[in-house]
């Protein structure tokens, strides 16, 4: 009697390579997928039309775990870990909306968030949606102070009035800690170094 097909030589290396979910025994299983050097994204990149959103990378030359945020047709490769920490997402080029205010500020993405233009004192922006134990950092490189709204009206930076904003100086940075659901705590970074 021939073996079963999960039990063949080579049928999980196949698998593996494969990129596919696949059910072992009535068990699913989402694979992981090798790749010697760092992934390309798009309708001819790696995985294309085989890793389904939410598979994930492996590159063993860098050791990076990369996630597949984009489509299975069209993968894109966010990166989720590397050897020298969490690979964390970063927006350049921001401009601090003139609005300034919570409702017209503009909404941050990113880990990393780097404010390109301020073009007047108070433009503003609003950090990302948080929960306990995230946090976001946000560089403001404008001509100007920028205000640094929460993401929503219920939740207060540095003990403030909730929906308030704190004030970050041009050329300094700050991290912004989410200690619980309704309060973050800032640390201010510095100036730029020389």
């Amino acid at each position: 009697m021939p073996l079963p097909a999960y039990k063949r030589k080579g049928a999980i290396r196949r698998a593996l390579l494969d990129a596919t979910a696949f059910l072992l025994n009535g068990l699913s299983a989402t694979v992981t997928l090798t790749n010697a050097g760092a992934p390309t994204n798009g309708t001819n990149g790696t995985g294309a039309g085989v890793a389904l959103p939410g598979h994930l990378l492996l590159d063993t030359t860098a050791g990076v775990l990369y996630q597949n945020t984009g489509t299975q047709a069209s993968p894109t490769w966010t990166p989720r870990f590397s050897p020298v920490g969490d690979a964390q997402s970063v927006t350049t080029g921001i401009t601090a909306s003139t609005t300034q205010t919570l409702a017209g500020a503009t909404a941050l993405t990113s880990k990393l968030n780097f404010v390109a233009t301020a073009a007047n004192s108070g433009d503003a922006v609003s950090l990302p949606a948080l929960v306990p134990g995230q946090s976001v950092t946000v560089f403001n490189d404008g001509a100007n102070p920028i205000k640094v709204f929460p993401a929503a009206a219920n939740v207060a930076i540095d003990g403030g009035s909730a929906g308030a904003a704190v004030t970050l100086t041009n050329a300094r940075r700050a991290t912004f800690f989410c200690k619980a659901a309704t309060a973050i705590t800032s640390a201010q970074l510095g100036a730029v170094s020389a």
